[in-house]
């Protein structure tokens, strides 16, 4: 059973698992490699998506269909 630690403002703050589930996070966290990225490994992905519109210019005329 997962029990959760509230503060005074009902705000989770902690959470207590059961060992079990624990151990078996634990052991996945322990044997996946953590992969850093910096500015020459995302020049890699540079380029590789192209859209067809300004971003900004389709979520204002996504957001106007709201009103």
């Amino acid at each position: 059973m997962v029990k959760y630690i509230l503060d005074e403002k009902g705000k989770v703050k902690e959470v207590i698992i059961p060992l079990d589930v624990w151990e078996r996070v634990k052991d996945i966290y322990q044997k996946t490699p953590i992969k850093y990225m910096d500015k020459n490994k995302l020049k890699e992905f540079s380029g590789k998506i192209s859209l067809p519109s300004d971003p900004a210019n389709y979520q204002k005329r996504m957001r106007d269909e709201w009103e």
